[in-house]
């Protein structure tokens, strides 16, 4: 009778990338906590365990702090980086790598993972209609567009996703939309847009769903589902930014990768980085764990396992573990509206 193979007493601890186009707040860094328990349990068991996180210092976000402080993208993330590191230094949070996404290892796995998932044909390139500002003379990433929520009426929200409903948006959605630089309501104007094909995997992602629902909290799933119910549409996955991750396709040179595309893959990158991709992310492991707040749900239930899926040969995550949002004075904690218990 042949013996059942050994899983190696491998587990993998993910928490959420913070956003660091202002200083992170407490709710930012709670993922870390609950990673770090996950992290210091499993070693105690005698696990090998990789704990990995880091800054997510590129997109819109950026380029539009950097400008009202009058200072470079690349000074703001420094900055903010560099109070996150000693807030993990102060707080002993046992990470293996706490990385960046300005490090060049992790540019370079973005790049040459795209390059294989544009080859294998899960991106397109199309003709697309986005806001174009006339007063400031540029298109507006989705985070330059604030307006209306269309579904829950929320005044004070951005383009690319709802902080009330938590609903991803798209910002020509937006009611009574106005550029967030100078107030003007922004034309529409065509550019080329290359977009990941999402909806090719829908039946796949459906599969994943269904046998890893018994490991998710209910208000993972339910998340998830939701986004079933509304219908899977491809993803536009470029964007028309010079700070950014450049883009490998065929005539989209001048753009970057969109921020939520390659920041999720800073899971990878980090591991990489310290030799172990192929033992954690390639190979069988006992356990992956993704320790995030609510509004980053879909991009680990969804759209992370289908870039997995759509590249081949990776895991996909296994256990996402989600916190609620924080309150604070009957607010939700927010970078945008400068609310929240800073880390400085």
């Amino acid at each position: 009778m042949a013996k059942e193979k050994k899983v190696p007493k491998r587990v993998l601890v993910c928490a959420a990338w913070p956003y660091v186009h202002a200083v992170p707040h407490l709710g930012n860094v709670i993922p870390f906590f609950s990673a770090d328990v996950l992290a210091r349990y499993y070693r105690l068991k005698n696990y090998e365990v990789e704990f990995v996180s880091g800054s997510d210092q590129h997109g819109a976000a950026m380029e539009f702090e950097a400008k009202k402080l009058g200072i470079t993208p690349q000074q703001l993330v420094d900055k903010n980086h560099a109070i996150v590191e000693k807030f993990n230094k102060d707080w002993g949070i046992s990470f293996t790598n706490y990385s960046k996404t300005t490090h060049p290892a992790h540019k370079q796995f973005v790049t040459d993972f795209y390059k294989h998932v544009y080859d294998k044909g899960f991106i397109e390139i199309r003709d697309e209609t986005l806001p174009y500002c006339p007063e400031c003379e540029q298109f507006l990433p989705d985070r330059y567009v604030t307006g209306k929520c269309p579904f829950c009426g929320n005044d004070k929200c951005v383009g690319n996703q709802c902080d009330e409903c938590g609903r991803v948006l798209d910002p020509m959605q937006l009611i009574e939309p106005k550029c967030s630089q100078c107030g003007t309501t922004p034309k529409t104007k065509e550019t080329k847009t290359g977009y990941f094909l999402l909806s090719k995997f829908l039946d796949d992602l459906k599969r994943y769903v269904k046998e890893k629902k018994p490991l998710w909290q209910p208000r993972v799933v339910n998340f998830t589902e939701r986004w079933f119910e509304e219908g899977l549409n491809d993803r536009p996955i470029t964007r028309n930014l010079k700070w950014g991750i450049p883009c490998p396709f065929p005539g989209l040179e001048d753009k970057s990768i969109y921020v939520w595309a390659e920041a999720v893959l800073g899971y990878c990158s980090t591991v990489m980085m310290r030799d172990k991709f192929r033992q954690f992310w390639e190979n069988q492991i006992e356990h992956s764990y993704f320790c995030l707040g609510k509004d980053n749900i879909p991009f680990h239930t969804i759209i992370f396992p289908a870039l997995l899926m759509a590249h081949g040969d990776i895991n996909v995550p296994d256990i996402i573990v989600s916190n609620e949002y924080i309150g604070f004075e009957g607010k939700q904690f927010s970078k945008t509206r400068g609310v929240g218990i800073w880390l400085d």
